[in-house]
């Protein structure tokens, strides 16, 4: 998820990004992207093979996480999430156009991914397609709030590895420290949620395998704890060079 330049953004409507073929550059990146997102993290998720492994899924997403934003950085960001395209567009370094454009890329993206499992997957094997729900006593709200925290530590990271370039804590890595950080929020979101921190990601095998029970806690969490990352980050976290 490493970003371009948009260190000097401001908050725009994106009348600046109405040019069709870099648009169109980006759009496809994220689609892409967040398929091959889904398509590997619900691919480990399913495991069909073997009995399940919190940590091989955990690991399985966020690696796949560093391998696209290889790929799609330099192209779109590498957002790969509506949550962090909100979280980006909540703390001015993304345009209004380029929010909604990418976050219909990811949900199509993610979509077409499901697909892909449900086709080539053995019609026994393929249950909900590695889609998210509430483990057994688990409320709405409570999953919710813990979706909210760990996207916002995932938009929160974001922001200080690929976003400011006035923090040098971690140069050059951002890919990796990003990765990380949704490989812990899996291991640590996995017995709640079965870990979404991405609506995308839930969105795609929900859909796809009729399985949207609590669905809108996987949409509501994340997007408000992007949200409030952006701004949280933006106004009390940003390196101001001039201060």
């Amino acid at each position: 998820m490493p970003a371009k330049d948009v260190s000097n953004m401001g908050y725009s409507l994106g009348k600046e990004d109405l040019k069709v073929v870099p648009l169109m550059k980006s759009m496809v990146a994220e689609l892409v992207g967040t398929m091959f997102l889904v398509i590997i993290g619900c691919g480990a998720a399913m495991q069909w093979k073997t009995d399940f492994d919190t940590t091989q899924v955990s690991l399985a997403f966020g690696l796949a996480v560093m391998a696209i934003a290889s790929f799609t950085g330099h192209v779109s960001g590498g957002n790969l999430n509506p949550a962090v395209s909100v979280g980006l567009l909540a703390g001015g370094k993304l345009s209004l156009l380029k929010c909604v454009v990418y976050v219909i890329a990811q949900c199509i993206g993610a979509v077409i991914g499901a697909g892909i499992l449900h086709l080539v997957t053995p019609s026994q094997h393929r249950a909900g397609l590695g889609s998210n729900g509430l483990a057994d006593g688990v409320t709405p709200l409570g999953g919710m709030v813990m979706e909210l925290l760990m996207t916002m530590l995932l938009v929160l990271v974001v922001y200080a590895t690929a976003v400011d370039t006035g923090n040098k804590t971690a140069p050059m890595v951002a890919p990796l420290v990003i990765g990380l950080t949704v490989t812990a929020a899996h291991l640590v979101l996995m017995p709640y949620t079965g870990t979404s921190i991405n609506p995308a990601r839930s969105l795609g095998p929900a859909l796809v395998s009729s399985n949207t029970a609590n669905h809108w806690v996987f949409w509501v969490g994340p997007l408000l704890g992007g949200a409030l990352g952006g701004v949280l980050y933006r106004f009390g976290m940003m390196n101001n060079q001039d201060n």
